[in-house]
């Protein structure tokens, strides 16, 4: 049995150039800067996987509304807004008034603010959802998306 004897630096240096194959053989730059290159491609995909989980997996944002106290507001992690912004907009929403006459506001127990296609639509959706059915929505309407997503 023959025990093949390689240098300490041969074995910790695989992307040098003088590197050697099985057979002692070497191989070429071209092949180790391929082998770099898909080395980089992997890294930076996970990564770009990385900021798409963290982007639309994470929770979304619930305040109490200060100007109706019986109305949880929740803005989508799409949104991207803090808990202060989406109370504000929640709020600014309810100033105006019903969208329909289909429920009366103070039957109102829920208010969703979601950016639809993935954050990437420039309007957003509200839901509206009232105390005798919080499953079912009462009723959506499209607006425009303010400049906290």
């Amino acid at each position: 049995m023959m025990i093949q004897r390689r240098s300490i630096t041969t074995l910790l240096s695989p992307l040098s150039p003088a590197r050697h194959g099985p057979e002692g053989a070497q191989v070429p730059p071209a092949i180790l800067r391929v082998m770099v290159i898909r080395i980089g491609a992997a890294v930076a995909m996970l990564a770009v996987v990385g900021v798409l989980a963290y982007t639309f997996l994470r929770p979304s944002v619930e305040a109490a509304s200060t100007a109706d106290p019986d109305v949880e507001i929740e803005c989508s992690a799409a949104i991207g807004a803090s808990a202060e912004a989406c109370r504000a907009w929640g709020d600014e929403i309810l100033g105006q008034g019903a969208p329909s006459h289909t429920f009366e506001m103070d039957d109102l127990a829920r208010l969703v603010i979601n950016r639809p296609t993935w954050g990437f639509s420039p309007t957003c959706e509200v839901d509206y959802y009232i105390s005798r059915d919080l499953d079912n929505r009462a009723w959506q309407e499209e607006i425009a998306c303010n400049g906290s997503g």
